[in-house]
């Protein structure tokens, strides 16, 4: 009674050993990416990883955090499809940039010899636009900056400036939001840069309701873009 019951254990174990191999052969063979469909990313020889294809990954950081300040500003490293910019310049102001793809760029020529250039630049689905402009200036920027907010017809609700240093040239950074003639609270990234008594201006606004981290980082990424030649 006893051998029988000892054979039967040892079948017993024998089954499971090979139920275990068989499980472990299927894990080995399996693809993950069949039931869980991914991408793959590549960036260099550094950094190689899978997510989940129903995610949507827009842009890479390096450790380092953004800074403004008297330092250089800094844009993200890796830009994905959906920031792809196109180069603009133009030889008669002495600058260059880039802008997105998905916007639409047009020159307008404005009355009076203060503004010497003017650009806007609007999304095609019209969720954001700006503006790119040169300024003959008389004065200092400081002058001119504090003469254009107090004069403002904006209400301002929110605002900060901070000092800026673009590709070596020194400005200013208003970051701002407001509440225009139509009662729309709206948001604006403005910089403004100063060399050879001209002002340099990029400006980006959107509603508060349509304002994303993405519009942070695109005017962020012009504005590294911006040359004065």
């Amino acid at each position: 009674m006893f051998i029988f019951s000892l054979k039967i254990r040892k079948g017993k174990l024998l089954l499971w050993i090979l139920l275990a191999a068989a499980w472990a052969f299927l894990l080995h063979l399996w693809d993950p990416s069949l039931l869980f469909p991914a991408y793959a990313v590549c960036i260099t020889d550094q950094l190689t990883f899978r997510y989940p294809s129903h995610y949507q990954v827009e842009c890479f950081y390096p450790e380092k955090k953004p800074v403004v300040g008297e330092k250089e500003a800094f844009v993200p490293f890796l830009k994905t499809s959906e920031q792809i910019f196109t180069d603009y310049s133009s030889e008669e102001n002495g600058i260059s940039f880039k802008y997105p793809s998905g916007y639409t760029l047009e020159k307008i020529d404005l009355p009076g010899g203060e503004i010497l250039s003017h650009l806007e630049f609007r999304h095609r689905e019209n969720t954001s636009r700006g503006l790119v402009q040169v300024w003959a200036l008389s004065g200092s920027l400081e002058e001119f900056l504090e003469n254009a907010k107090k004069y403002s017809q904006q209400d301002f609700r929110t605002f900060s400036s901070k000092k800026i240093i673009v590709n070596g040239v020194k400005g200013c950074l208003w970051e701002y939001t407001a509440v225009d003639s139509n009662g729309l609270l709206f948001k604006g990234m403005e910089a403004f840069l100063n060399k050879d008594k001209k002002m340099y201006r990029l400006s980006l606004f959107a509603p508060v309701s349509h304002w994303t981290e993405n519009l942070t980082r695109t005017f962020y990424l012009m504005l590294e873009s911006f040359r004065i030649h």
